[in-house]
């Protein structure tokens, strides 16, 4: 009995504690401290377009805070490599872009992110069509106020249900930055490479996959 009332006056006192140490450390972003790639999300309320062009081909995208750390959105994305590889077969993505200010530690903003969405393409005269999207996690350090560099892996995925059926996946990895221009607006460039494997019809295979993307971020004020 001794032990359970102690137990218990011990949990009343840790918990404020507790919760006080969540609350310093929790991360926010917000409408002047914002990012579209890098770390912090956009802000709640906040929404920003982006736009990207590059390899494996170009999409815009909207973001829409939904509070201070999450952001979720709409992108439309059209490929002229298949899934980072250099197989050039044309494509759309229609995804949904999650992404969550996850901690702060150590001047490194972390984030993690996900697209679920559907994938359609052409594959040698046929059309492949599946669902998936990436997912991701990233560190980003804010050199100044302007600009903000980051390291960051994000592993493909591609379930398809014809034409082949199949799953393709694979991690890349690699770097990336935004450059604040003005409060609104911002430069941003993405660098991923790595290894690709595709499982179908019973057998295996694997191909090389790299993304090398620019682009802007403008926040709608």
């Amino acid at each position: 009995m001794r032990g359970i009332v102690l137990a218990v006056v011990g949990t009343f006192l840790v918990a404020p504690v507790a919760r006080a140490q969540v609350s310093r450390s929790f991360p926010t972003s917000s409408p002047d401290d914002w990012s579209a790639t890098q770390g912090r999300t956009v802000g709640q309320g906040q929404n920003v377009v982006t736009g990207e062009a590059g390899w494996p081909g170009i999409a815009v995208q909207f973001l829409h805070g939904l509070d201070p750390a999450t952001d979720v959105g709409l992108r439309v994305g059209f490929n002229y490599g298949f899934e980072n590889t250099t197989a050039g077969e044309v494509g759309v993505d229609l995804q949904v872009p999650v992404r969550r200010y996850l901690m702060t530690s150590s001047g490194f903003d972390i984030e993690a992110h996900a697209a679920p969405g559907v994938t359609i393409s052409g594959n040698k005269g046929d059309t492949l069509w599946g669902v998936g999207g990436p997912i991701g996690v990233l560190a980003a350090y804010k050199m100044d106020p302007r600009l903000t560099f980051s390291g960051g892996v994000d592993v493909p995925v591609l379930i398809s249900f014809a034409n082949p059926a199949g799953v393709l996946f694979g991690p890349l990895v690699g770097a990336g930055a935004e450059y604040k221009l003005e409060k609104n607006l911002a430069l941003t460039g993405k660098v991923r490479v790595g290894p690709e494997f595709a499982i179908q019809s019973g057998h295996t295979g694997s191909d090389l996959g790299f993304q090398t993307l620019v682009g802007v971020a403008y926040a709608m004020r």
